[in-house]
């Protein structure tokens, strides 16, 4: 095994360039650039740990790990790289999607902590990076863009660390469900007992910790990264507002498969919304445009804001008290959106966030599907507006039109 000292590999690598790059490799593997200390790998099926050496490749359920002053940069078959600082244990998963020579990637950080670098999320190549997991939380980076952050992850699953440096990503308790969208510079704590996931900002003292085991040029790169990145959606977005904007169709990839067509009602009382709060911008909603192409042959629009309905149902919950004197029974309404906003002209998304609403309500006829099917998906409609299923969703969608006017219609 070739061994370097922590210092001089910092050196080394920051040598290396950590730009990632859409050209798509051939190799199916996650090759280990270069690595500093005791570094091992496990190959999947084996319970034997061996000495990694620069340039092996870890195919799938492969595992690395580092000791004290160790570590390692693992480059992935998109251009994507992951610092593995020391005490750390990380697994690789590729899973062939359909026929075609298509993986999907996803890792795991077991414990420890790495630094990810993703490179700009595509359906187009032979590569699309996944989910990254701890035992507490998972990361799904956001597309369209470069990604980056430190994720910490306990070894006994109590809680995971995310500071974003470059970008954004959905983030998700795994023991709650709870989620939120994160962007850079900002951090989540997601704590696995109490269930909770908090957002803080990211404070000059964690990049300075970054680059006491990540080489400094790189923090400093992302950073300039997400800075320029921001700076130039603005003025994509300000030097654009008189154009056309279109709302297309939300997928539905809830469990919801009942009788309503939620994504387009969904997808039509945003776009009212929008409407109302901003006169600035022209846009319309039309249940028959379907894709971003479909927004630019039809209504010659610039800009589509497209969107994916993840949650929408009634949970039934249980629970006993402390005391185990008392027994509840609650219905919860729930619904997740992830929106986005497509840029027709340059083919690329240049917004993404997500919006949650919830509303708990004893658990009771009057809030179950049997009763709330038999009313109509109208907001005007008190009886529907004031049910756990209508209130859940008329807080994810204020949020949404929220976040959307935020970070996207600046006022």
């Amino acid at each position: 095994m070739i061994a370097f000292t922590k210092t001089a590999l910092l050196s080394v690598i920051s040598i290396i360039t950590v730009t990632t790059t859409d050209a798509y490799s051939t190799y199916e593997a996650v090759i280990v650039d270069s690595l500093y200390g005791n570094v091992e790998i496990r190959r999947s099926g084996s319970l034997q740990w061996i000495s990694a050496a620069p340039n092996d490749a870890l195919s799938n359920n492969d595992m690395i790990r580092s000791s004290v002053s160790s570590g390692a940069r693992l480059r992935w078959p998109d251009g994507s790289v992951a610092f593995l600082g020391e005490n750390s244990k990380l697994s690789v998963n590729m899973t062939r999607r359909g026929v075609q020579k298509s993986f999907l990637m996803n890792t795991t950080l077991y414990s420890g902590k790495s630094f990810f670098i993703i490179s700009k999320l595509s359906d187009s190549g032979p590569f699309f990076y996944g989910t990254i997991y701890t035992l507490s939380a998972l990361i799904n980076p956001a597309g369209g863009r470069r990604t980056s952050f430190e994720l910490i992850a306990d070894p006994s699953g109590a809680s995971s660390c995310i500071k974003m440096v470059c970008g954004s990503a959905h983030i998700k308790n795994i023991k709650t469900n709870r989620s939120l969208f994160l962007k850079a510079p900002l951090k989540a704590i997601v704590i696995n007992k109490s269930g909770s996931i908090s957002k803080l900002p990211v404070l000059g003292a964690d990049l300075d910790s970054m680059k006491g085991w990540v080489p400094s040029e790189t923090i400093e790169s992302e950073s300039a990264a997400e800075f320029a990145q921001g700076k130039h959606d603005r003025m994509i977005l300000s030097g654009k507002m008189d154009k056309k904007w279109v709302v297309i169709q939300f997928q539905n990839e809830s469990d919801y498969k009942k009788s309503l067509n939620i994504g387009q009602i969904i997808s039509n009382e945003l776009a009212e919304r929008l409407r109302m709060v901003d006169k600035r911008i022209d846009l319309v909603f039309d249940p028959t445009i379907l894709t971003p192409e479909d927004a630019a042959v039809k209504v010659k629009a610039q800009f589509a804001v497209t969107g994916v309905l993840l949650f929408f149902d009634i949970v039934n919950h249980a629970e006993i008290s402390a005391n185990a004197d008392e027994y509840y029974e609650r219905s919860i309404g729930k619904v997740d959106l992830m929106v986005q906003v497509f840029d027709i002209e340059e083919k690329k998304t240049i917004f993404q966030t997500m919006a949650s609403g919830e509303h708990i309500g004893k658990k009771s006829f009057d809030n179950s599907w049997a009763a709330i099917e038999k009313l109509p998906f109208d907001f005007k409609d008190r009886r529907f507006a004031t049910s756990i299923i209508g209130k859940a969703a008329d807080q994810a969608l204020d949020a949404a039109v929220e976040k959307l006017l935020n970070g996207v219609f600046e006022r």
